[in-house]
């Protein structure tokens, strides 16, 4: 008999092929959705450059929060734990602003020179700072270790802890979007959306999260133990992670106006960010 490693990817590729044709042939064509936010973040990029610097600041911050610890590590254990859990949710709830003005830009070209901080944007940042918590904590929920459990059984059960983790993260991943675009019931909507589209929306969220951990395995690989490329793997992961986590809320805002055609828009497939839909 095959070792468990081995059967486990195997599965794990046939469930990736599994959605990727499934994504293929759903309505919100989630492909050209993630096409179309290609564009549009490159236009971010060259005509509203502040967001990108806004996102970009705020990942410097949630990388060097933990080089700060290592640093000038306190004494006390439990408080750099701490000031690590409030620099993340910090970092959170300030992208989730970033989010808000992407999501009202793109489709209702409510764009600003800046962020905005009134209780339209408390309120979306609040839901998915909540969010964020609860997938946090399923995402760290321990693991009996041996004897308690056969060594056998320990991978296995991580295993079903990430995936669990994962997927109630996909669930919840329309909440922001939803929220920007004044939904009542965000959480409803969110969770509605994936019950009503599964392949297209979890096609996007594992995209985006395949694309990421490759540019993070190319950047360790192509660049040395030296501090000039230190730096510069550094720059260039902060970029990209901008990158994606621009395009990414495009996407996921796109999803939500296709999966609910009309709802949030007047005519979606008339809108300009729409107008590839096939």
């Amino acid at each position: 008999m095959p070792p468990l490693p081995f059967i486990v990817t195997i599965i794990v590729l046939l469930a990736l092929a599994a959605l990727g044709v499934a994504a293929g042939v759903s309505a919100p064509a989630p492909y050209g959705i993630i096409r179309e936010s290609w564009r549009q973040t490159l236009d971010v990029f060259r005509y509203r450059s502040l967001l990108p610097l806004f996102a970009f600041a705020l990942f410097f911050v949630q990388i060097a929060a933990p080089l700060a610890i290592n640093l000038y590590p306190p004494e006390n254990q439990w408080v750099a734990a701490a000031f690590l859990v409030l620099a993340q949710a910090l970092v959170t709830y300030a992208l989730a602003h970033v989010a808000y003005r992407l999501h009202r830009g793109l489709i209702y070209g409510e764009w600003a020179a800046g962020l905005s901080f009134g209780a339209r944007e408390r309120r979306m940042a609040l839901y998915v700072l909540a969010s964020w918590f609860f997938v946090t904590i399923l995402s760290h929920l321990p693991i009996p270790a041996p004897p308690l459990i056969a060594p056998a059984v320990a991978p296995i059960l991580g295993a079903a802890l990430w995936l669990q983790a994962f997927v109630v993260k996909v669930l919840f991943a329309l909440i922001g979007p939803a929220a920007s675009l004044d939904d009542p019931k965000p959480l409803r909507r969110s969770i509605a959306s994936v019950w009503r589209e599964p392949a297209a929306i979890f096609a996007i969220v594992v995209i985006v999260q395949l694309t990421l951990t490759f540019l993070n395995a190319v950047f360790s690989l192509a660049t040395g133990a030296s501090l000039g490329l230190a730096i510069l793997r550094g720059g260039i992961t902060l970029l990209a992670t901008t990158f994606f986590y621009i395009l990414s809320e495009f996407a996921l805002v796109i999803v939500l106006t296709r999966v609910w055609e009309d709802q949030y828009e007047p005519e979606t497939r008339y809108a300009a960010h729409n107008l590839n839909w096939l």
